[in-house]
């Protein structure tokens, strides 16, 4: 009992040990409190002296001095205004630098349009240039044609080809339904086609050369096919090739120049469905070995040297048509 009592009294003490540090806590926070009111009010009592020190000085004052005071102050806020237009100003120039930015920026644009458009012009100039020189060289071949009549007729020897002979009829087909498509919107009657590039003359071959297109259903092209053989055309066929890029080459030009190179011996009329200028020289190679060369084609998509160069020019615009 002794120890168990004597245990409760040092937990008495403890509690009262703490209770006295507690106290001692709290008795040294409303010192601090009370010093710091009397700080306040100290400085309270100062700042009632200032403000009546300051109103007495203000009585005090001379009114030139106060109204000295009073025009100083006038000038530091127009001052302010001064320097606060100062710095709209600033911001102006620096809209004016952005404006300036894109006046030059659209210069630039402007700059790169006028020299695409002169290289467009140089361009064109340049395609002026060479129909000029292909008028010129077909000047000179008309020329020589001319001597040539005047011998013969000075020989009195008759011409060797007429152009009522033997016809040959050769035409890319993919030229001229693009043609189609793209200038009449429509499909072309190649039947009615080939009575007029023929006419009363003599029919010695009709080929059509027709490319096979990825696109094109395969039952849609054998149909087209056959109606072509149907009209009376020997067709050539070809599979388009489609590149890597996604691009595609099947045109005819050397098909077409071989296949009437191989039977020109047998024509005296040349007879060619395509406006591609590429075919010149071989039209020049026709009418050397004798041959009348005719193109049949349209006008907007024909070259200007191949129809210089043909002995004559059938335009299909507007006729051989089919509704679509």
């Amino acid at each position: 009992q002794l120890q168990q009592e004597l245990g409760a009294k040092q937990g008495v003490e403890r509690e009262r040990a703490e209770l006295v540090a507690r106290l001692g806590a709290r008795e040294k926070a409303l010192r601090d409190e009370e010093q710091l009111r009397r700080d306040d009010v100290a400085e309270i009592a100062r700042l009632r002296e200032r403000v009546a020190a300051l109103e007495e000085e203000r009585r005090g004052l001379d009114p030139a001095r106060t109204q000295g005071l009073a025009d100083e102050n006038q000038r530091l806020r127009d001052r302010v205004r001064s320097l606060e237009r100062a710095a709209d100003r600033a911001a102006r120039v620096a809209e004016l630098e952005d404006e300036l930015a894109a006046l030059r920026a659209a210069h630039e644009q402007a700059a790169r349009a006028a020299d695409a458009r002169a290289a467009d012009v140089a361009e064109q100039l340049r395609v002026l240039q060479a129909r000029e020189r292909a008028a010129l060289h077909r000047v000179d071949e008309l020329r020589e044609q001319l001597h040539d009549a005047r011998v013969l007729l000075a020989r009195g020897d008759a011409p060797a080809r007429s152009q009522t002979g033997r016809v040959g009829v050769f035409i890319d087909e993919a030229n001229l339904s693009a043609s189609a498509r793209r200038d009449l919107d429509s499909r072309l009657d190649y039947r009615a086609l080939l009575e007029a590039l023929v006419g009363d003359r003599p029919r010695a071959c009709a080929v059509a050369f027709v490319v096979d297109a990825p696109e094109t259903p395969p039952a849609k092209h054998h149909a087209f096919v056959a109606r072509l053989r149907e009209q009376g055309w020997d067709v050539r066929e070809k599979r388009a090739k489609v590149r890597a890029d996604g691009s595609r080459k099947a045109d005819w030009d050397m098909g077409i120049a071989m296949e009437i190179l191989d039977v020109v011996d047998d024509l005296d009329v040349v007879v060619l469905g395509s406006g591609d200028g590429d075919f010149l020289p071989l039209v020049k190679r026709l009418r050397r070995l004798g041959r009348r060369v005719e193109v049949a084609a349209f006008r907007a998509s024909t070259d200007e040297s191949l129809v210089g160069g043909c002995d004559a020019f059938l335009g299909l615009d507007g006729r051989f048509r089919l509704p679509r």
